[in-house]
């Protein structure tokens, strides 16, 4: 896995098959620079796994004073908080959001997109 030299700076998402099967990744690598040459001695990256990451989905769920989140990379849901206790599941809630189908009176949808052909940028 490789993180283009124009993505620095900036938290790119990617995805990447594992022994656990396609897992997706926010990456952001960062230059570590000498404060006095302003030489360039090499790069910090971090990641974090986006896929049924409960830790992520709770800071969201506080953050954002939410009844549930759901995770997408592209069309896949790669986590959720919607337990089979709710009377929907993630698929439906997207689906009846896509179709129009949902009353959003009662549902605030927040996405950020950034199209790229291999990554997607927030």
């Amino acid at each position: 896995m490789n993180i283009a030299a124009s993505k620095t700076n900036s938290w790119t998402t990617v995805s990447t098959d594992s022994q656990l099967g396609e897992r997706h990744i926010l990456l952001r690598r960062t230059p570590i620079v000498d404060r006095s040459s302003g030489e360039v001695f090499g790069h910090l990256s971090a990641g974090v796994i986006l896929d049924d990451n409960a830790g992520l989905l709770t800071s969201l769920l506080r953050g954002s004073n939410s009844d549930d989140v759901v995770l997408t990379f592209r069309t896949e849901i790669i986590a959720s908080s919607i337990s089979s206790d709710d009377n929907y599941t993630a698929e439906s809630a997207l689906q009846g959001i896509e179709n129009g189908k949902m009353d959003l009176n009662k549902i605030l949808v927040t996405e950020t997109l950034y199209l790229s052909a291999a990554n997607h940028q927030i």
